[in-house]
């Protein structure tokens, strides 16, 4: 265990000042610029948002109304370059800085999508469970595992007449 200074040790012992909270303080606002200073993140872009409500948008509609916007599935590219720019780009410059790392890269990417992954993925077993006949289920849980291995296109080259 990491040794606590004096004034972090009074801190969480109760017997604070206004002099340890703000060393406490002080000591949080470090670690987390010596935490965020070797890895890029960019900036907050208003246009980029702007594009993706685009993108999302479109396919939506897209999918309520396929008649009005038939090719609404062009904002699923949209989608694709803007994270191949901001992905190539904190990339770029972590290169530049001397600061990237793969398994840091993917380590942060695992973070921040497998939540929502894993949220979806057992939102769609449990609607599945009431929704679906057992041979549906079956075969859901089979794409449940391929999306799970980010191999999930595989379950679906038997049912493709090319393959």
């Amino acid at each position: 265990m990491a040794r606590k200074s004096r004034s972090v040790k009074k801190f969480y012992s109760g017997g604070f000042s206004y002099k340890s909270l703000q060393d406490h303080h002080n000591h949080q606002e470090t670690v987390a610029a010596m935490e965020s200073a070797h890895y890029y993140h960019l900036k907050y872009r208003p246009d980029i948002d702007g594009l993706r409500a685009f993108a999302v948008l479109s396919v939506v509609i897209c999918h309520a109304f396929p008649t009005f916007l038939s090719g609404g599935f062009i904002g699923v590219d949209v989608f694709f370059v803007i994270s191949g720019y901001l992905i190539t780009t904190i990339i770029l410059k972590n290169i530049e800085n001397k600061s990237f790392s793969f398994s840091e890269f993917y380590l942060r990417r695992i973070k921040r999508i497998f939540p929502s992954l894993i949220f979806v993925l057992s939102f769609c077993l449990l609607i599945g469970w009431y929704a679906l006949f057992p041979p549906e289920y079956k075969q859901l849980g089979k794409y449940i595992f391929g999306g799970a291995g980010f191999f999930c296109k595989l379950p679906f080259l038997s049912r493709c007449w090319v393959f």
